[in-house]
């Protein structure tokens, strides 16, 4: 019997070494300094190289799937763990002042469970930033209604890694339910679609994003 997390991890065999290796300009925009950082879906590590070389942090951890990634990112954290975040015992962490959820829930089997437990490891008055996917948009419904097909690709919002999708909607109701107040939400959006946002007045703006990001405090 072949366990989730083998299961999981066959997802992202073949992938190029650039889908571990990406850094996200919104996600970094909405870093605050502070004590402790925890980064879950570390990857290769970008981001703490990124915090490491301007001392934002005292101390920095991260959690990644892929062991060669995390093997990239131990050079740049105070301590990279290697396994499955669905399975992963974050008490053993101290309480971050910032954590980072990047392009992570999407992934998951139950991203509500691990999204709590999460939650419960940042101090009261920190803060989380998350990155997710937008299933609104017009690629995923457009060729659902018009074509019939619910297609998965390589990398981006219908990568076949993801396991799970949300709408804006869902997630305000996720947020809500852990009473985070919505500091930022910014949306990630194509050359294309910024073009048909301003055509559209920005009254169809969240069918053209294809990514919103959060600054959500606790």
């Amino acid at each position: 019997m072949t366990s989730g997390h083998s299961t999981k991890a066959g997802l992202y065999s073949g992938k190029d070494s650039a889908y571990f290796r990406t850094l996200n300009p919104l996600v970094v925009s909405l870093l605050e300094p502070g004590g402790v950082m925890l980064e879950v879906g570390c990857a290769g590590g970008l981001l703490g190289k990124f915090v490491g070389e301007r001392s934002m942090f005292r101390e920095t951890y991260g959690i990644e799937m892929d062991p060669a990634a995390a093997a990239d990112a131990a050079e740049w954290y105070t301590r990279v763990h290697t396994g499955d975040l669905e399975s992963f015992d974050l008490s053993v962490l101290p309480e971050a002042d910032v954590a980072v959820c990047a392009d992570v829930l999407e992934h998951l089997v139950d991203p509500w469970e691990v999204f709590g437990r999460l939650i419960a490891r940042i101090r009261p008055g920190g803060c989380l930033i998350l990155s997710v996917p937008n299933a609104r948009h017009v690629r995923v419904w457009g060729r659902l209604v018009f074509r019939g097909r619910f297609d998965y690709a390589d990398s981006g919002v219908m990568d076949k890694g993801h396991l799970r999708f949300f709408a804006l909607r869902n997630l305000q109701e996720l947020f809500g339910r852990h009473r985070l107040r919505v500091e930022v939400v910014k949306r990630r959006t194509a050359p294309r679609g910024k073009l048909m946002t301003v055509l559209t007045l920005g009254l169809l703006r969240d069918f053209f994003a294809y990514q919103y990001v959060f600054r959500l405090r606790k």
